[in-house]
């Protein structure tokens, strides 16, 4: 109930690279989505100032359009994903000196390899999701103080640590 039917999981190692993990890609590609904290649920990953932060639901239209996220295949490798802003397109989260940015893809190897994540069953809860670097192994994004950082939060870490970087994808703020 209230869960999203659109949410890419993939459970060990690498998600599938036959043509139904492509095929579920190329639907989510087209939806777009919202992500909430598993530990404070009234809590979004949005973009604000080109940062990545975490805030409550304030349910202005601002918030609902900086809280949208079309996942689209991940710009280092079609079999992960990343986040496109909805509001900006051609802006994608990506992780930079240990903090989570929404920058403008310049096209570089580097960019395209920062904003791609593995989708990991969640960290603090299976059905959940935990998005892992693609570039750092061992790397997940989590939130601290509000604002998204990456953090080596191995499974076998602190309970808060993994319960940071948990989070359920959603029906997108803007259709609600």
């Amino acid at each position: 109930r209230g869960r999203s039917r659109t949410r890419t999981r993939w459970r060990g190692g690498q998600p599938g690279r036959g043509r139904f993990a492509q095929f579920i890609l190329t639907i989510m590609s087209r939806v777009t989505v919202s992500i909430r904290s598993f530990n404070y649920p009234e809590f979004y990953v949005r973009h604000k100032n080109g940062e990545g932060w975490m805030d409550k639901h304030d349910h202005s239209d601002l918030f609902k359009k900086d809280g949208s996220w079309r996942i689209v295949p991940g710009l280092a490798d079609p079999h992960a994903i990343s986040f496109e802003s909805v509001n900006y397109p051609g802006y994608f989260l990506r992780h930079k000196d240990a903090l989570v940015f929404a920058h403008q893809n310049d096209g570089s190897d580097l960019f395209r390899k920062d904003a791609t994540f593995w989708s990991r069953p969640g960290l603090a809860h299976h059905e959940s999701n935990s998005f892992e670097s693609y570039n750092y192994p061992g790397w997940f994004i989590r939130h601290q103080d509000a604002r998204l950082k990456m953090s080596n939060t191995a499974a076998d870490g602190p309970e808060l640590l993994r319960k940071d970087a948990t989070f359920a994808v959603c029906q997108s703020l803007q259709h609600s």
